[in-house]
C-alpha cells in the first residue's frame, strides 16, 4: 500500500476455491519469499479476505497467529440486503427501522467489547416504540450471526488502512474495460497482467524518485479524519459509546 492506494504484487490462477488450493498457493508465495529473496521470512500479522472460510483457514494454516478482517459493509442497505430480509421500504420511510438498521451497519466500528451492549441497547429501543413494519428477523439475523459470532472477523475499530475491497472492485473494473471480452482466453490474459505488472513497477520507480503521488480521494480522507476525531473523543469520554455509534453511522455509513 502506497499512500492509501493498493498495488498488486502476485497474480495467480486457481483452479477451485478450496481449502487445499489457497493452502498450497499461500505455502507456495512463503516458500518462493525463503528461498529467493534473501531468506525473507513471509510471515503477516493481518490478512484482509471476504467471509469465505477456505481461505481463511488456509491463512492460519500456512501463517500461524495471523489477524484475519472481513470487509467492512459500507452501507445499511448491504447490511439489510446481507440478512435477505425485506426492509429497504421501510428503511425509507419508517424512522425507528432506518435508525436501527444504521445502528447495525455501524457495530463494526464500536469497540469490540462493548459491542453486545451497544446492540442491546438499540433492541430496547426498537422494542420501545409503535411501528407497524415487522424487523425481528431483521435483528434476530444481527444477534445470532454478528453480535454472538466471530466479532474478530468483522470489527474494525482499531484497523489501521481500508476496511472494504472497493479497492479491489475497481481494479476489477478496470480490469474488465481494458479485456473487452467477457471470457478471455488464458494467454490474452497473461499478456494483459503483465502490462498492468510492468505500469505498476514504473509507478513504484516514479514515486521512489520524488514523483507526483496520486492524492487519496477527498471524501475518504473526510470520513476518516472524521472517524479518528470521534474516536479521540470517545476515549477521552468526551463522547459514550452509543453517542460514538450514532455519530459514526452517519459519517461512515451514508
Amino acid at each position: 500500500m502506497v499512500d492509501g492506494a493498493m498495488y498488486p504484487l502476485v497474480y495467480s490462477f486457481l483452479p477451485a476455491k478450496s481449502q487445499p488450493v489457497y493452502t498450497m498457493f499461500l505455502t507456495l508465495i512463503k516458500d518462493v519469499c525463503h528461498q529467493y529473496q534473501h531468506q525473507l521470512q513471509l510471515q503477516p500479522t493481518n490478512i484482509f479476505l471476504d467471509y469465505e472460510v477456505a481461505i481463511r483457514n488456509a491463512a492460519y494454516s500456512v501463517f500461524p497467529g495471523i489477524n484475519a478482517k472481513g470487509c467492512f459493509p459500507l452501507h445499511p442497505k448491504h447490511v439489510e440486503k446481507s440478512t435477505k430480509t425485506d426492509l429497504q421500504v421501510p428503511y425509507k420511510e419508517d424512522n425507528h427501522i432506518h435508525q436501527i438498521v444504521r445502528r447495525a451497519a455501524v457495530l463494526p466500528l464500536i469497540p469490540t467489547a462493548e459491542v453486545e451492549d451497544v446492540w442491546l441497547n438499540a433492541l430496547t429501543n426498537i422494542d420501545q416504540v409503535d411501528t407497524n413494519n415487522n424487523y425481528t428477523s431483521f435483528t434476530d439475523y444481527v444477534t445470532t450471526y454478528w453480535v454472538e459470532q466471530n466479532r474478530h472477523l468483522w470489527n474494525h475499530y482499531k484497523t489501521q488502512g481500508p476496511r472494504t475491497t472497493t479497492y479491489l472492485d475497481g481494479w476489477h473494473s478496470k480490469l474488465k474495460k481494458l479485456v473487452h471480452y467477457p471470457h478471455p482466453n488464458n494467454f490474452k490474459l497473461i499478456k494483459l497482467l503483465k502490462h498492468e505488472e510492468a505500469f505498476n513497477d514504473l509507478t513504484m520507480i516514479q514515486y521512489t524518485a520524488g514523483g507526483k503521488r496520486v492524492a487519496q480521494k477527498r471524501k475518504y480522507v473526510e470520513i476518516n479524519n472524521g472517524l479518528e476525531d470521534l474516536k479521540v473523543r470517545h476515549r477521552n469520554q468526551e463522547i459514550t459509546t452509543l453517542q460514538f455509534g450514532d455519530a459514526a453511522s452517519h459519517l461512515h455509513v451514508e
